[in-house]
Order: C-alpha cells, then sequence, then structure tokens
C-alpha cells in the first residue's frame, strides 16, 4: 500500500514536471495534486533537493524543455484557435490539442487572451526580425520601384496566405472589451513601430524616403494600409484581391495620389482654367 502511495506521488511529481521548471515545484503543489498532505509527500520523496534531482532527471529523460513546452502550446493554440474561433475555443481545447494538461497551459499564460496575445506578439515580431534584410535589400536594389512591389507582394501574400488566421485576428480586436487587453495589443504594436522606426530613418537619411513626412507616421500609415487591405479581402475576396492588383497598390504607395486635385497653390482653391476658352 505503501509503494502504491509512493507511485500515486511520484505520477503527480512527474506531471507537474512536464508543466513547470523543477525548481519551482514544491511538496505543496504535488500534495494538492496527489490529494495528499505535504508532509507526506517529503517523506515519500525526501529532501527538497533530492526532490529537485529527481524531477530534473525525469525532464532530461523526456527531453522536455519548458520553453518547448511554451512553444507547443502557442502552435497547438493557433491551430485551435483558426479551427474554432477565437470565442469558440477553451483553454482544454488547447490542452487537448498540445497534449498537456489544463495546469500546464495556466503554468504559461494567464487566460485565454493572454494566450491569444502571446501567439500574436510571436508572428508580429518573428516578421519584424526579417524586416532589415528585406528594407536593404530594397535600398542595394538596381531596379528600386520593382524591389518594393516585390516586398509588397510577399507582405500581401503573407496576410491573405490564410482566411481564418486573417479573420481570427480581427474577431480577437472586435470581441474584446477588457482594457488591459486592448492596451497590450497596442504596446505590441508599437514596440513593432519602435522596431521599424530606424529603419524608416536610415532610408530617409539615404534620400530614399521622402523626409517630409515623420518616420512614426509612415510606419503607421503603412501598418494601417495593410490592415485595411486584410480586412477589405476579408469581406469581400471576390472584389478586392490585394495582390492581384499588388502594382498599382505599389504605384499608390510610392508616389501616393499626386495630381492637379493636390497639387494646386493655396489650398487647392485655384480653379484650373486651362481648358478653359
Amino acid at each position: 500500500m505503501d509503494n502504491d502511495l509512493r507511485q500515486v506521488i511520484l505520477d503527480a511529481a512527474y506531471e507537474l514536471a512536464r508543466e513547470r521548471p523543477a525548481d519551482q515545484i514544491g511538496y505543496a503543489d504535488i500534495a494538492r495534486k496527489a490529494n495528499v498532505h505535504w508532509t507526506t509527500v517529503r517523506r515519500h520523496l525526501g529532501p527538497r533537493e533530492h526532490l529537485r534531482s529527481l524531477l530534473r532527471a525525469e525532464q532530461a529523460s523526456t527531453g522536455m524543455e519548458l520553453n518547448d513546452t511554451r512553444s507547443r502550446i502557442l502552435t497547438a493554440a493557433e491551430r485551435v484557435f483558426a479551427e474554432k474561433g477565437y470565442s469558440g475555443s477553451s483553454l482544454d481545447d488547447v490542452a487537448a490539442a498540445a497534449g498537456l494538461t489544463k495546469g500546464a497551459v495556466y503554468w504559461h499564460f494567464a487566460s485565454k487572451s493572454d494566450l491569444f496575445l502571446s501567439i500574436l506578439e510571436r508572428n508580429v515580431f518573428e516578421h519584424v526580425r526579417l524586416l532589415p534584410n528585406e528594407f536593404e535589400a530594397i535600398a542595394e536594389s538596381d531596379n528600386r520601384p520593382q524591389a518594393v512591389v516585390a516586398w509588397l507582394r510577399t507582405e500581401l501574400e503573407r496576410l491573405t496566405a490564410d482566411r481564418s488566421q486573417a479573420m481570427l485576428f480581427f474577431e480577437f480586436v472586435s470581441s474584446t472589451r477588457d482594457e488591459a487587453v486592448e492596451m497590450s495589443m497596442r504596446e505590441v504594436r508599437q514596440r513593432a513601430l519602435a522596431e521599424a522606426l530606424p529603419l524608416i530613418e536610415s532610408l530617409q537619411r539615404r534620400g530614399l524616403l521622402t523626409d517630409a513626412v515623420d518616420p512614426a507616421t509612415i510606419g503607421r500609415m503603412v501598418l494601417a494600409l495593410f490592415d485595411g487591405l486584410t480586412l477589405a479581402w476579408i469581406v469581400d475576396a471576390e472584389h478586392m484581391n490585394p495582390t492581384a492588383s499588388v502594382d498599382a497598390l505599389a504605384r499608390l504607395l510610392l508616389q501616393g495620389m499626386a495630381g492637379p486635385l493636390l497639387n494646386q497653390e493655396n489650398g487647392g482653391n485655384q480653379r484650373d482654367t486651362s481648358t478653359e476658352s
């Protein structure tokens, strides 16, 4: 009977070892999981350092790294959210998809919104890390307009590659009413913009972008362009295909809407009489 109880305690300890670092698992944690008193855990598993060694050995034997666990949860959550939508998903669904306990998910993420924001942050900064090389390739290109078109096409293809993923982002944005979540989303975008600003400033110094507009405004407008195009594609994919009109979009991005309407002096109040007799 004593051996059976020890096995129950060990199973509880090993389950926790799949959820969190060994040095953050105590007698009380194992006791709650095994439904016994903490002194019973200590009696069966020995001194604290012995417990730590036991847990680390278990983690090493399974090849489990806690960072791997977090990535596993993020990958599973991305799949679950895409399949069921944000509102229709639960942390139980995510745990099942990741092959982990719900406790493991809660150890890494405080809530479903925290988990979604972590996915958003991971995806945003994986992309931001590519920008320096992409911007430099445009700057060094022998045909910069075509290089911009190629970059814009790649960006739009990435944004419209998976309609369910694009819809998921807008569903999350429209469904949340939590001020803390809204603040977290703003912080992610602001940090991403902060990463891009030195690149925009560099292009301005080299005379490759206008310096008549401050870098932050350029960055925000490009982000807004991508957000708007993605939303328009979601709403009306048949008539709004960003990748099909990438050349025209690139011209607008590079040249704006310059013309007589916007180029007249005195705020555009002068009337063009060139065609009048």
